[in-house]
């Protein structure tokens, strides 16, 4: 999570591949928010053309928490007070990049995860 209670997803250089429904996952012991957005990757016809299927999960989405001695404990569920937002039809080998909102913020206990078609996105650089 960001500043503001803001998650981010960025695909770099998307391929055909990429094209699916991803899905951001909030959870605390109070509750579960969970958002969707489709992305349809349109073929482009070029000579050059690497595959890059990169995902990139913005720093601090992983499951892995570090409690911190001011550490903020949410005391209600987390809430999508902005589903995710984000250009739905790129062409290939462009960027996509999806982003949302979740409240309670600041929430140190919340963990978030990604996925794309049901199949969780390992947090990459």
């Amino acid at each position: 999570m960001h500043d503001f209670g803001f998650v981010s997803l960025d695909l770099k250089h998307a391929t055909l591949q990429d094209t699916g429904t991803y899905t951001c996952r909030a959870w605390n012991k109070h509750g579960e928010a969970v958002t969707s957005a489709k992305l349809m990757v349109c073929s482009e016809k070029s000579e050059f053309a690497p595959n890059f299927g990169v995902i990139q999960l913005e720093e601090g989405l992983g499951r892995a928490k570090v409690r911190k001695p001011d550490e903020v404990v949410a005391m209600a569920p987390p809430v999508f007070v902005k589903e995710l937002t984000g250009k739905r039809d790129v062409p290939e080998y462009c960027c996509a990049h999806f982003e949302g909102r979740v409240e309670p913020f600041p929430c140190d206990n919340m963990v978030f995860t990604w996925d794309k078609d049901g199949v969780e996105l390992p947090v990459g650089e």
